[in-house]
């Protein structure tokens, strides 16, 4: 996908880049009809300039590309159904927002309500894997051509293998840390008041089973993060232990800092001691947790851990920071530039410190994510078309996305990825549609067991981000109690290759549908589906009939001048239409295959159709998007306040003529076709000003949805009772229904 600048097109889709601008912005934000929304993930400051414009708009349909769909607090749950549009949303979906906005505890979603979400999130989702865009280019090849007639497609992904070599010696000393690590209690990881989330109580958790899963994650998760540290370098775990101010000057990195001083587990310890969390479990707890004198002692014991640990780490050598380096300075020989990533900045200054006596000062770029100018410096030289040679990028993970980097032909993982997403993320700086490479190489650290990943660790990375872990009282799952085994970079490789699970539970919304026509599971031949793409004689209308155990229609309707078309299930005359595309997919999946029969349309199917049609047009409002749905059920109950105000102000003539609009709603006769399209569209923009104040109120904690504002339009924000009725008067009746069918598959008793 190309990123595009902000653009309106006919069909009233638009497209918004993280950083680009527009002078019709405010206009092309009110009208889009789809809007797509780059690293959606930077709209989330509802104070940003860019995040109140973007909330400006009240599209039928929203898609969010990011990387992070779900965040790690509250807050950016309840952006991101801002940005969706809160009546986008199913109503359990909702109460589960709102269930989760008042609760003190961040992050309390159980497995079953992620699971919701993840499902809703879905219909917003877009996703393209690089071989299924490649495979669009073989298929098409002349459509993906640059300005220079070149072929633009995903270069080959090589991956490869690096070892770090170590010592004996500081493999020893790694399984001593390894063993300390392991008797750490994770009392600095638990700072608040432990209490029963309602999440779990709603699962069917016992306290007793909670709090034995609470300080089993303090613990695993005060060991994940000191082996995480000493993965990345010696200076990493100085930094974890004793603070950046003093890692830095013991690793003699001069003047290299970083904004935020992280780190300093030790002194933090020294702050805690005697400053118990409290605890409103019934059940028995560890002494600690409550009392004060107990605190303080157990923080002394953990912190006389942590000191034993910070021994063991200054005895370590640096040699696998060395190694890495080397491994840099080897692969200049036959790229011209590389991308290094490590996810602490401390370690890349280290590297620096190593490569630049040896490639010079420019061409060793550091770029972690409050070095602005280093950022602009790997932009610059790794640009596509630059002509750089020699040059090394070291950067942190806040430059794994966002930024194009294609001219460089290796990315390699100085630490090890333990996720998919991270691999995806940073590989994709150089394997881009438009790289000039047909080739890419991405290498991967190959650590000594001791160094190694473990299954647990990485658990603790694909549960939930780390800085979400800190300070929640949400245990991580039980799974942790499994014995952990060490994960060599060929495993995460083939997982990154073959893409054997999906790290965020996500899929493309439109999968089921593609599914219909391509693919080994297909039910049109691609070559049939294909000829009648490109076909361009116009067809008004064409119904098949087949053998069926009961009546069902299959409908699609044609969408109006600036409205998308429809797709529509009926099964029976009792049931409502389905208009949900995956489940319009499953249906026609379970119902048409190789023993369907072929049948003739004769008057006892016209008659059926029929009936299947009158069904139709009595439920037409379900084919609208939900938004637009709630609207028209908004715009009805406040019409029937503002006929009866105007009748009680004695403005007949204004009463009558909001009357007759609200009379549309009792309406049901086939022959006539409301555009309940632009009639929701019309209400959306009348009652924007009034929607837009009430999202900007930051005493709101819920999703906003329109029926929040129905009390200020009937109220002190009514609306003008004229421009009401002009507004509403002017719009055109469409097409019967069943004029608008353009296609049908209707299925019978055979």
């Amino acid at each position: 996908m190309c990123d595009l600048p902000l653009e309106t097109r006919s069909h009233g889709v638009l497209s918004r880049s993280a950083g680009s601008a527009h002078a019709d912005l405010g206009e092309a934000l009110r009208r889009a009809q789809i809007l797509s929304v780059d690293e959606a993930h930077n709209f989330l400051n509802p104070k940003s300039a860019r995040t109140r414009m973007l909330l400006r708009n009240m599209a039928d349909h929203t898609v969010l590309f990011t990387a992070t769909p779900i965040n790690k607090s509250v807050v950016d749950l309840l952006r991101l159904a801002d940005m969706l549009g809160a009546d986008n949303l199913d109503d359990s979906t909702l109460v589960m927002f709102e269930n989760l906005l008042r609760r003190r505890i961040p992050g309390a979603l159980s497995s079953g309500e992620l699971d919701v979400l993840r499902r809703e999130i879905q219909r917003f989702t877009v996703r393209r894997t690089k071989a299924q865009l490649n495979a669009m280019v073989d298929k098409a090849p002349s459509s993906y051509l640059d300005d220079n007639g070149r072929q633009c497609r995903f270069p080959e992904h090589r991956s490869q293998v690096y070892s770090l070599s170590e010592s004996e010696a500081d493999r020893r000393i790694a399984a001593e840390i390894r063993q300390q690590a392991g008797q750490l209690s994770g009392i600095s990881l638990i700072r608040n008041t432990v209490e029963m989330p309602d999440a779990l109580i709603r699962e069917g958790w016992t306290e007793e089973k909670y709090l034995n899963a609470r300080l089993l994650s303090a613990k695993r998760l005060a060991t994940y993060l000191v082996m995480a540290a000493l993965r990345s370098s010696k200076a990493a775990l100085l930094e974890h232990l004793v603070g950046t101010d003093a890692a830095v000057e013991e690793s003699e990195l001069g003047a290299w800092t970083k904004q935020q001083v992280t780190g300093n587990r030790i002194g933090r310890l020294e702050e805690l001691a005697g400053h118990a969390p409290g605890s409103t479990l019934k059940v028995d707890v560890p002494a600690w947790l409550i009392d004060d004198a107990e605190h303080g002692q157990a923080a002394g014991e953990e912190q006389a851990r942590y000191q034993k640990i910070l021994e063991l780490c200054r005895s370590l050598s640096t040699e696998r920071e060395t190694t890495k380096a080397q491994t840099l300075l080897n692969l200049l020989a036959e790229h011209q530039q590389i991308v290094a990533f490590d996810s602490r900045p401390i370690t890349l200054a280290y590297i620096a410190k190593i490569l630049r006596p040896k490639l010079g000062i420019p061409n060793v770029i550091l770029a972690t994510g409050d070095n602005a100018a280093g950022k602009r410096g790997v932009r610059t030289a790794l640009a596509l078309g630059s002509t750089r040679k020699g040059v090394v990028a070291l950067c942190s993970d806040a430059m794994s996305e966002g930024i194009n980097l294609q001219q460089a032909s290796a990315i390699v993982h100085l630490d090890m990825p333990s996720v998919v997403r991270v691999a995806e993320q940073r590989v994709g700086r150089v394997d881009r549609m438009d790289s000039p490479h047909e080739a890419i190489e991405a290498w991967w650290p190959e650590d000594a067991n001791e160094f190694a990943l473990r299954t647990d660790e990485r658990f603790i990375e694909r549960y939930e981000t780390v800085d979400s872990l800190l300070g929640s009282n949400m245990p991580l799952p039980e799974e942790l109690t499994n014995a952990p085994r060490v994960i060599h970079a060929k495993e995460l490789i083939e997982e990154y290759d073959e893409a054997k699970v999906s790290w965020d539970g996500l899929q493309d919304a439109f999968a089921p549908v593609r599914a219909l026509v391509d693919g080994n599971e297909s039910l049109i031949p691609h070559e049939t589906y294909e000829h009648y793409r490109n076909v361009r004689a116009r067809v008004n209308a064409r119904v098949s009939v087949v053998g069926a155990v009961r009546p069902w229609a299959f409908f699609c309707v044609a969408g109006t001048k600036l409205g998308a078309p429809h797709w529509v299930f009926v099964e029976s005359e009792q049931e409502q239409p389905v208009t949900k595309l995956s489940e319009i997919a499953e249906a026609l999946r379970y119902r048409l295959d190789s023993t369907t029969k072929n049948l003739l349309f004769d008057d006892r199917a016209a008659a059926r159709l029929e009936r299947m049609l009158e069904q139709l047009v009595e439920t037409e409002r379900t084919l609208l998007p939900r938004k637009k749905q709630r609207a028209l059920e908004e715009m009805e109950a406040v019409l029937n306040d503002y006929v009866d105000m105007a009748y009680q102000e004695r403005r007949q003539d204004v009463a009558e003529r909001l009357r007759r609009i609200r009379g549309v709603f009792g309406n049901t006769s086939p022959a006539m076709g409301i555009d309940w399209n632009t009639i929701a569209e019309k209400w959306l923009d009348l009652v924007r000003p009034v929607w837009y104040a009430r999202l900007l109120d930051r005493r709101r904690r819920k999703p906003l949805r329109l029926r929040d504002i129905r009390d200020d339009l009937i109220g002190e924000k009514r609306l003008d009772f004229d421009v009401v009725a002009q507004t509403f008067e002017k719009i055109r009746s469409l097409p019967a229904l069943d004029e608008r069918v353009i296609c049908c598959i209707l299925g019978l008793e055979s």
